[in-house]
């Protein structure tokens, strides 16, 4: 068994240990938790191995042609860090998502090297790692399917379809004219999580907003979902726009959020 792998065998066996067996109790102190700040680094260590259009789902997103194996190692350290607090703890549903999307990464990378085949099996660290998706999968079965409209705009796979028609929404909502829009994000494993906006405009105050709907009722649900307030009812924010600097159209002044990373900003041939 090579270093690497061992290195991922190390950090999953903490995620397993700990979060299966650690102790449950939830504890009340003021202190500031440091796992936060661990979940933090180790969350974007991973992150940045890949391309920045593909961080909806790092399990099956692209590395970047400057990643390299130490960064890969590094960001191996920073997960073996985070401390599951006991059984269904949100931190080990988190790291084992980190371990995954490194396995993902070391794979890509082996196969950049010449290392392994690219019709090599992706690598797996975790025995039941195959099995909870195979449980999260049954469980999405459960979900109504949601069948998609010609005009909605989708990210899915790494693609956003119908592009032009939010940006058209954009150019709308800054001129103050009233139109609307379904966002609609795949996630392969939970379904589709849907966004419904819409742009107002009150000529007595001179005043533009965006209504924002979020729709759950295709997607699965998780407990650090919670995390996300977003989500949790509708929102009406300030404006919508496409910041290039950060790569993503982002609303603004929302209810719950001063800013929200609706979409990544793709382009055709993007390669960071």
């Amino acid at each position: 068994m090579t270093k690497k792998k061992r290195v991922l065998w190390l950090v999953l066996l903490v995620f397993i240990t700990f979060g299966t067996y650690g102790c449950a109790k939830e504890t009340t102190s003021s202190v500031p938790d440091p796992s936060v700040q661990a979940i933090k680094s180790a969350g974007d260590s991973v992150k940045y191995l890949f391309i920045q259009s593909d961080w909806d789902s790092l399990t099956t997103a692209r590395i970047k042609t400057t990643t390299t194996q130490e960064q890969i190692d590094h960001a191996a350290k920073l997960v073996s860090r985070i401390k599951p607090k006991g059984k269904g703890d949100a931190n080990t549903f988190f790291g084992l998502g980190l371990v995954m999307a490194i396995a993902n990464a070391q794979k890509q990378l082996d196969i950049r090297n010449g290392k392994i085949s690219p019709t090599a099996k992706q690598y797996n660290p975790d025995k039941n790692a195959g099995q909870k998706e195979t449980a999260v999968k049954q469980n999405q079965n459960k979900l109504p399917k949601y069948i998609p409209k010609k005009d909605d705009v989708i990210l899915k796979n790494h693609v956003l379809k119908n592009k032009d028609r939010l940006e058209d929404f954009i150019k709308n909502a800054q001129n103050h004219k009233e139109s609307k829009i379904r966002v609609v994000k795949y996630d392969e494993l939970r379904g589709a999580l849907i966004y419904d906006l819409q742009s107002r405009y009150d000529e007595k105050v001179n005043q533009g907003w965006i209504d924002v709907k979020p729709d759950l009722n295709y997607f699965r649900k998780l407990k650090s979902d919670t995390q996300d307030v977003f989500n949790n009812a509708p929102q009406q924010c300030g404006s919508i726009s496409k910041d290039k600097e950060n790569g993503y159209y982002i609303l603004k002044e929302c209810r719950t959020n001063w800013e929200y990373r609706l979409l990544p900003i793709i382009n055709d041939h993007e390669r960071k």
